[in-house]
């Protein structure tokens, strides 16, 4: 779907079935979800920079977890989580 189609897509917050998408999120702080998370991670960041931007995130979950979620939720959790940490400049996700 191109960028114009889908801006003229309004999703309610209650078209999204929030269920799929906690399961697709792996959250948990076991070993086995932060594997994932990093999995999930490199699979969003198609360049191998070692950080997401906005871009990158709604691509992601466009094309990896093919799922409609509505840009301002995407944008508030991003800028949350980069907000996060900032003071981890220049550390890549998978030098942990």
């Amino acid at each position: 779907m191109n960028s114009f189609v889908r801006d003229k897509i309004k999703l309610k917050l209650t078209d999204i079935d929030w269920n799929k998408i906690n399961l697709l999120f792996p959250l948990d702080k076991s070993k086995e979800h932060k594997e994932l998370r990093k999995i999930l991670f490199n699979k969003f960041d198609k360049r191998g920079k070692g950080w997401l931007t906005l871009i990158d995130c709604e691509k992601g979950i466009k094309d990896v977890l093919k799922q409609p979620i509505p840009r301002p939720c995407v944008l508030c959790a991003y800028h949350i989580s980069r907000d996060a940490v900032k003071s981890v400049k220049n550390k890549r996700y998978d030098d942990e």
